[in-house]
């Protein structure tokens, strides 16, 4: 979850062992350690990763994971630049030119202005109303490293499949658009409780 008022410790035991749904898959489940959790920060991309002789690459200057593909291609990309300015005695930022023109359209030209928005499925729908629309989709996706280009995919799968689940599941649909409309107070207030200040 993405909201910081959660109870995590309420909210997985009711996953374990109340939710319809999953519950079962944890009949036999036992505990073998101690509860652990992760709290992550997602920051802004850097839209100029070079500043004062340091160059910075992969996840480091991105949001989040970039995924293998995307961190490999930064740091051949960041070795090959570096190599071309030793070997051409260059310095400062006309040594990584190349490197910076390609993270820019590579990268940040493209999805550096991406807003994540808040999608708190479970606040909305239930776990059988999840159940449904994944159970509507029957064509494979083609695989990708991409994140962009994977959600991207869902949602236009689920664009196309708007006038049957309004058809077949009317209540599904309007918590749908109970999740679209409320989607901007809800990164307002995840914003907000990350950052108190704000």
């Amino acid at each position: 979850t993405r909201n910081p008022e959660v109870n995590l410790l309420e909210e997985l035991n009711k996953f374990m062992n109340e939710d319809k749904v999953y519950s079962t898959w944890f009949k036999k489940a036992r505990k073998t350690g101690e509860v652990q959790s992760c709290v992550v920060n997602l920051n802004s991309p850097i839209k100029d990763p070079y500043h004062d002789g340091v160059l910075i690459i992969g996840d480091a200057a991105w949001i989040q994971e970039m995924g293998n593909m995307g961190a490999f291609c930064c740091g051949w990309k960041a070795a090959n630049a570096l190599s071309l300015a030793l070997v051409g005695d260059k310095f400062e930022e006309e040594a990584i030119a190349g490197y910076l023109k390609w993270w820019n359209d590579i990268f940040y030209g493209q999805f550096g202005d991406v807003e994540f928005p808040e999608l708190s499925f479970s606040k909305y729908l239930s776990a059988d109303d999840i159940d449904y629309l994944v159970g509507l989709v029957t064509k494979p996706f083609p695989a990708t490293l991409d994140f962009f280009e994977l959600f991207s995919g869902i949602g236009d799968a689920y664009v196309e499949l708007l006038p049957r689940i309004q058809e077949e599941r009317p209540d599904v649909y309007e918590k749908l658009l109970q999740m679209r409309d409320a989607m901007e107070e809800d990164n307002k207030r995840s914003a907000k409780a990350g950052f108190p200040n704000r």
